[in-house]
C-alpha cells in the first residue's frame, strides 16, 4: 500500500515537478483551514490535522525514496565504471616519477591519508586514469554506515610553475586486498594529455582508521605495494599528541627507518629509490610506553 502511494506521488512529481506538488499541498492546506473555520466542529478539525500530517509524511517519504534511489544509481554507475577500469588497468601507461604518502593519525584514531603521484608524460590520444587505494587493517568490522563515512577527495596539479591543486573527477569502489582486508579504491579520471611532472593527489578522511593503534589494543601495519615503476618514494606517518609514548617500530623489508619527535607528535618515515616492482614494504607500529630519550 505504502509503495503504491509513494509510486503515485513519484509519477506525479516526474510529470509536474516539485513546485506543482508543493502548490497542491498549499492549496489543500488553505481549503482545509477555511473549511475548519466555517465548520468549526471538533471532528472536522481533527480530520484536517490528520490529513495534513499524512500529506507531510508522504512528501517526506517521497524525498527519502528519491534520495536513496539517486544514491543507488550513482553507486551502480560508479561500480560499472570501476569494473571497466580494473579490466584495462594493465594497460595503464604511467610511470610514477615521485610518490609521496603521508598518514596523520589523530589521538582518537581518525586519519587523514594523502597520496601524491608525480607522473610521466603521456599523450591525449586515449583517456587515462590513475588508480590509488587505501587498505583498512583495523579489527572493527566496517559496516555500510562506517564505509559511507569514509570520504575521499581527488586533485590534479600541473607540474609546471606554481600551479595549485584543482578538483579532479573520480569514482570509487570497495574491494578486498590479497589477504581479504577492506580496500577503498579510487580512480582519478584525467581529461587530457599529462605533462611530465603533473601531480595527481587523493586524500582520504577516514574516521577511526587507526583506533586500534591509538587505544593500544593492537599493532598496526602501514605498508605499500609497488605495482608500477617508481623512481622516488617517501612514506611518512605522523602520530599526533602521543603524550610521550614512543611507539615500537618494526621494519618490514626495509633497511632503515627514520624516527623523530616533533613537539608532542612522533614521526616515522622511510624512503626508497627505484623500488622493485611487485615488492611490498612498510612498518608495523605498536604503542608501548617508552622514554622519549631513546630517540634523539
Amino acid at each position: 500500500m505504502a509503495d503504491r502511494v509513494i509510486g503515485t506521488l513519484d509519477n506525479y512529481v516526474a510529470e509536474h515537478g516539485y513546485g506543482r506538488l508543493g502548490g497542491s499541498v498549499m492549496t489543500f492546506l488553505g481549503v482545509a483551514g477555511v473549511l475548519s473555520t466555517l465548520f468549526g466542529t471538533t471532528w472536522f478539525r481533527l480530520v484536517s490535522v490528520t490529513l495534513v500530517a499524512v500529506a507531510a509524511v508522504l512528501v517526506l517519504l517521497l524525498g527519502i525514496a528519491e534520495r536513496r534511489r539517486l544514491y543507488s544509481r550513482i553507486e551502480r554507475d560508479a561500480e560499472m565504471i570501476n569494473r571497466y577500469v580494473n579490466a584495462i588497468h594493465q594497460q595503464n601507461p604511467f610511470r610514477v616519477k615521485k610518490w609521496r604518502q603521508t598518514v596523520v593519525v589523530e589521538a582518537n584514531g581518525d586519519c587523514v591519508i594523502r597520496v601524491e603521484h608525480a607522473l610521466s608524460q603521456v599523450s591525449a590520444a586515449e583517456p587515462h586514469f590513475v588508480k590509488l587505494n587505501s587498505i583498512y587493517y583495523g579489527s572493527v568490522f566496517l559496516t555500510d554506515r562506517a564505509r559511507r563515512r569514509v570520504k575521499h577527495y581527488a586533485y590534479f596539479r600541473n607540474g609546471r610553475g606554481k600551479a595549485r591543486d584543482v578538483r579532479a573527477p573520480s569514482t570509487y569502489s570497495w574491494t578486498q586486498s590479497e589477504d581479504g582486508r577492506p580496500k577503498h579504491d579510487v580512480n582519478v579520471h584525467l581529461t587530457g594529455a599529462v605533462s611530465d611532472g603533473d601531480v595527481v593527489t587523493v586524500e582520504w578522511r577516514w574516521p577511526k582508521f587507526s583506533a586500534d593503534l591509538r587505544d593500544a589494543r593492537s599493532s598496526e601495519v602501514y605498508d605499500v605495494l609497488f605495482r608500477n615503476q617508481v623512481n622516488d618514494f617517501r612514506y611518512e606517518i605522523r602520530l599526533k599528541d602521543v603524550a610521550g609514548v614512543q611507539p615500537a617500530v618494526t621494519r618490514r623489508r626495509l633497511r632503515t627507518v627514520e624516527e623523530r619527535w616533533d613537539d608532542d607528535d612522533y614521526v616515522v618515515a622511510f624512503t626508497l629509490k627505484n623500488p622493485l616492482v611487485g615488492s611490498r614494504v612498510g612498518v608495523e607500529l605498536d604503542m608501548k610506553p617508552r622514554s622519549r630519550k631513546q630517540v634523539g
